[in-house]
């Protein structure tokens, strides 16, 4: 009897190891997923404001009364972040504006805005996403690069 009792506490521990692997190992599998939504929403809600940009530039060149949205951001301003030329280009949208042209479903946190360039179509997201390797992309333009360049990589690197 003694001796089945020992067995069955080795086969006890085993199971136990092997519940706490599966346990973490599905976690961190859980958390990469997590990640990989997270960067699709950013870049998600990125094109949707892309889009409301065209549209807002077209009404403007039809009629000149319906002005840009937004704030026009300084080269100060742009320096001291995103190291950006052609400041005047960009337009600073935060809640409030982006609650005014009907993308209120996009809700940033304190302190977060979007800058749109209605010439060019780019979008910069003040957060920004960053790669397990430190890097921080702003723009749009660069997330899309960088998604085309490692695919999938790319994808499971950003974190923010």
């Amino acid at each position: 009897m003694n001796n089945k009792n020992g067995v069955s506490i080795i086969w006890l521990i085993i199971g136990v190891v092997l519940i706490i692997a599966i346990v973490i190992f599905g976690s961190r599998l859980v958390k990469e997923e997590l990640k990989k939504e997270n960067v699709e929403d950013i870049k998600t809600q990125m094109l949707q404001v892309q889009a409301k940009a065209k549209v807002i530039f077209e009404k403007y060149h039809v009629d000149n009364n319906n002005g840009l949205k937004g704030t026009q951001m300084t080269q100060e301003e742009m320096d001291e972040k995103f190291n950006a030329t052609e400041a005047e280009k960009y337009y600073k949208w935060n809640q409030e504006i982006l609650n005014e042209i009907g993308l209120s479903d996009i809700q940033l946190e304190e302190g977060e805005y979007f800058l749109v360039n209605y010439e060019t179509e780019e979008i910069i997201y003040s957060k920004g996403l960053t790669t397990k390797e430190g890097e921080t992309y702003y723009k749009l333009s660069e997330i899309k690069e960088l998604q085309d360049k490692k695919e999938e990589e790319s994808i499971e690197a950003l974190t923010n």
